[in-house]
């Protein structure tokens, strides 16, 4: 019998030997990128486009912070805020925010509820007649499908 019960000891000692887990070697950051090339190569690509699609166009925004000349170009003086208090004291941007404003209550207003309407009259159309259900959706996309095709006849004729 022994003094130390091996089902209870931890997996570095046993009894009063220390054992260290093997670990596995080190492998350096050049090793690892030339064993996972292949998948490094298929993901450039994606980082390529987010680099230039993405980031590279940030560095424009520098010019909302000064007094941008296309012939002197990003050597341009800086001004920080004065574009931005002189954007908000103009009367123009004021009407302009209304009118994003009131355009967007409008489509909530009008938009929002036609899909609902529409659903609900043809659910009481195909209650109450012979239509099938097939013929509703047909009925409901002739106004879609009856512009592409008169634009089209436009177009060609």
């Amino acid at each position: 019998m022994s003094a130390v019960d091996v089902k209870q000891a931890t997996a570095t000692t046993l009894g009063r030997a220390h054992v260290r887990p093997i670990s596995p070697p080190k492998t350096s950051v050049w090793q690892q990128i030339w064993r996972d090339r292949v998948m490094l190569l298929f993901v450039l690509p994606g980082v390529l486009y987010f680099v230039l699609f993405r980031y590279v166009p940030l560095l424009g925004n520098v010019i909302a912070f000064e007094d941008y000349l296309p012939f002197i170009g990003f050597e341009s003086p800086f001004v920080g805020f004065a574009n931005f208090q002189g954007m908000v004291q103009d009367a123009a941007f004021w009407q302009a925010v209304s009118n994003t404003i009131l355009i967007a209550l409008m489509q909530l207003v009008f938009y929002f509820p036609a899909p609902i309407c529409l659903a609900l009259s043809a659910a009481q159309i195909a209650a109450n007649s012979r239509l099938t259900p097939g013929s509703l959706k047909r009925l409901a996309m002739v106004g879609n499908t009856g512009s592409c095709a008169s634009g089209s006849l436009e177009r060609s004729g």
